[in-house]
């Protein structure tokens, strides 16, 4: 295994951590004016995931606007290791990405750059030989000033079906090929499709991850769990009106509209519903988002 680099010094700001911070859940940033045919091959129920550039430049300059500022995984850290809290009118904001879609690191990079932020991008290790995934020579490229790599286990399975021992596999497994990778400690994951269970924070703990981030539409508050971090999904039809809410810490529109979706995993039972589910996105076919 390649070496494991310390972290880095944090570019946040040298105040006390924050008293709350919202995690925003990106998958795909599209180059402009392409996206249908760039993704022909991919179902329109995983690319409504996907938002394009030049939304993406206006969302982090509303962040900006609004007086809010983006975090970075060290300043992540602080949050949880800091009992000092600064009292700020707003929630920080953390931009997570799921899945490791290869157009994220060549779309956004410029656009976090200029603006001085930095993204946590979970990687699914079994997508880095599909086609629109970054490819395990291309996470060794990662500029890691602006992206920080973390694990979507391996292969995007519901993990709370699974049995224990491949639970722990998804997450050893993943964990390794992506330290080898980057040269760095990967002490967070994004549980895919948001199935989480007790029993996966507890094995995701005792397998090395500090950070577990779940698909639960929550503020992040001071003396919450870093095993249960909510984030509020991004897609292409969300509005800046929308956006604004989130960055301000108000969700109960998305809380309504995730309770409506809650139901068909209620009524088939999880097990029908995974199967329904990756039919429909064509999970054979490698597109398959949280």
């Amino acid at each position: 295994m390649t070496q494991i680099a310390a972290p880095s010094a944090s570019r946040a700001k040298s105040a006390a951590p924050p008293s709350s911070f919202v995690a925003l859940m990106y998958h795909n940033i599209a180059p402009d004016g392409v996206r249908r045919e760039r993704y022909s091959d991919l179902s329109a129920a995983v690319t409504s995931y996907f938002i394009n550039r030049a939304a993406f430049a206006v969302q982090l300059d509303e962040i900006a606007a609004l007086g809010s500022h983006c975090m970075t995984l060290e300043s992540l850290r602080g949050f949880y290791a800091s009992p000092a809290k600064t009292d700020s009118p707003l929630p920080a904001v953390l931009l997570t990405f799921d899945d490791g879609w290869a157009d994220v690191f060549t779309e956004a990079a410029d656009l976090l750059r200029e603006r001085r932020m930095q993204a946590v991008v979970f990687v699914t290790t079994g997508f880095l030989t599909r086609k629109h995934c970054i490819s395990r020579s291309g996470l060794a490229r990662v500029d890691q000033q602006l992206f920080r790599i973390g694990s979507h286990a391996v292969s995007h399975r519901m993990l709370c079906l699974m049995e224990e021992k491949q639970i722990r596999e998804e997450l050893t497994e993943s964990k390794k090929i992506l330290e080898d990778a980057t040269g760095r400690e990967v002490d967070c994951i994004s549980i895919p499709n948001g199935a989480v269970d007790a029993r996966v924070r507890r094995i995701a703990q005792e397998t090395g991850y500090r950070f577990v981030f779940d698909s639960e539409v929550r503020l992040n508050r001071t003396g919450s769990s870093p095993l249960e971090i909510g984030r509020v999904s991004i897609k292409d039809y969300t509005s800046i009106d929308t956006f604004r809410q989130y960055i301000r810490g108000q969700f109960s529109r998305e809380r309504i509209r995730r309770a409506v979706l809650q139901a068909p995993k209620r009524l088939l039972g999880l097990r029908r519903y995974d199967r329904l589910r990756r039919r429909l996105l064509g999970e054979s076919g490698g597109g398959e988002v949280a």
